[in-house]
């Protein structure tokens, strides 16, 4: 059960019984506090706290919790990035023909790929959240790449930069958009909303991010850019996206040294 430890303290959105009955061994515990959640993150009600900015800190932390329980039960596998975030990437077979389709509010049908072969490894979406308190409660979402050799395993992230650079030249920032949006899709099992379960009590994250109008556009006239994704998910390397003096060398596949910049 997502909890988080203040001094002689435990705090947890569940109720007092839930959060008992998710232990193994029985556990004398009595309510301490039973704080609104809108009053304790605005900081009129922190409890134990000295300040708001630690109260945030734990809310902030349950958020991420939740959100990694919700992604581990639908399948979803863990990797640790460099700079310490947690992603939660797409192991092969997970969504049927590791394809996933969905429809956005406006009607467009979304069809993405979230795994697939890039010369000998495998590539997996993989999906980042970061709860936000201020100025309102959201997840800040993005997407980015794992890859593995055998579909589920994570390479190491030192040894996957480059590679993950040359894998995703030609993806713009709508095939970036309809990744991200395909995968919070199949979180929610295709539904409108993630449901979170708290216990006692349940919090919704919609599949549809927050929208803002602007006054302004632009009209695109260009062709369409050359792409390396064919239908499958598979990474075929496009000449016309090359560039070699910072690409990788054909042999780091096979584990040898990666090519100088």
């Amino acid at each position: 059960m997502p909890h988080v430890n203040q001094g002689r303290l435990t705090g947890t959105f569940a109720d007092r019984d839930t959060f008992l009955a998710a232990s193994s061994f029985e556990t004398p515990m009595t309510e301490a506090y039973d704080l609104p959640l809108p009053e304790f993150v605005g900081g009129s009600r922190i409890g134990p706290y000295h300040d708001r900015q630690g109260a945030r800190k734990d809310i902030a932390n349950l958020l991420r919790q939740h959100f990694d329980t919700s992604a581990s039960n639908r399948g979803l596998l863990p990797f640790e990035f460099a700079n310490g975030d947690m992603g939660w990437f797409f192991p092969d077979a997970l969504a049927p023909g590791n394809k996933v389709v969905c429809q956005a509010p406006d009607g467009r049908r979304i069809r993405r790929t979230v795994s697939g072969r890039f010369k000998t490894l495998r590539w997996h979406l993989c999906l980042v959240a970061k709860p936000r308190i201020w100025p309102l409660l959201v997840y800040r979402l993005h997407a980015n790449i794992v890859l593995s050799t055998d579909g589920r395993t994570p390479m190491p992230g030192e040894k996957t930069h480059l590679r993950r650079r040359r894998l995703t030249r030609s993806w713009w920032n709508d095939v970036w958009r309809d990744r991200l949006l395909a995968g919070m899709s199949f979180l929610a099992d295709g539904a409108d909303a993630l449901v979170i379960n708290t216990g006692n009590a349940s919090f919704h994250v919609s599949t549809w991010p927050l929208l803002t109008e602007l006054p302004v556009s632009y009209e695109a006239t260009d062709s369409p850019l050359p792409s390396d994704e064919d239908e499958q998910g598979n990474i075929v390397p496009n000449a016309d996206l090359d560039d070699r003096s910072n690409d990788l060398d054909e042999t780091t596949d096979a584990g040898e040294a990666e090519a100088p910049l």
